[in-house]
């Protein structure tokens, strides 16, 4: 029992381990990272439109209609253009992004002027859908520094998550031997 705790704790923490280096990695090379997500993600839409062709084709054969050709055509297309424009996609994620989030911010102010009358926090909501509209405008307009800004961000995230799992698993480690004991005294408890 304690072997295999001690495999798994191993494992966390050599997990953990990568999940830092790729938060160092995309905090000091945004660009880099960026580039790199998009060829996976152009792998994965070519390998997905591979399959969703090869499967309408196969049910065919059966007299299934999947109306899968369509869509898998146009995933290898999409992985396709990707592959040969990587930064579309760092400047089509904060573009995206923005348009949501004027959308959705429109939509609030709408809401937070119709309960004007019925809320005293109306202005608040007012103010915070402003500042959301306002952070769409600036995500569209300036995408590529955006895109690097999230990267960062994001970076730093994995960095402080993977650190705190290796505190935690160095602290499981350290009381490995109760914990293994406390589970054995449990399973004899429940066998009985």
């Amino acid at each position: 029992m304690i072997k295999k705790l001690n495999k798994f704790i191993n494992s966390s923490i050599l997990f953990s381990i990568m999940l830092v280096l790729l938060g160092i990695t995309m905090c000091f090379m945004p660009k880099t990272s960026l580039n790199v997500f998009a060829y996976i993600l152009a792998g994965i839409l070519i390998i997905n439109g591979i399959f969703q062709v090869i499967l309408d084709i196969r049910m065919r054969n059966y007299f299934i209609a999947m109306n899968q050709f369509i869509p898998g055509v146009l995933s290898i297309l999409c992985g396709i253009i990707i592959c040969f424009y990587p930064n579309t996609l760092t400047m089509l994620i904060p573009i995206v992004l923005g348009i949501w989030f004027i959308l959705t911010s429109i939509f609030k102010i709408q809401l937070s002027l119709s309960l004007r009358n019925f809320s005293g926090s109306w202005l608040l909501s007012l103010l915070l859908a402003i500042i959301t509209c306002i952070c769409g405008i600036v995500l569209i307009l300036n995408p590529t520094l955006t895109s690097i800004t999230i990267t960062i961000f994001l970076g730093i995230m994995l960095i402080i998550y993977s650190v705190s799992d290796i505190i935690d698993m160095v602290i499981f480690k350290k009381h490995i031997k109760k914990i293994g004991k406390y589970f054995e005294e449990k399973i004899k408890i429940i066998e009985n």
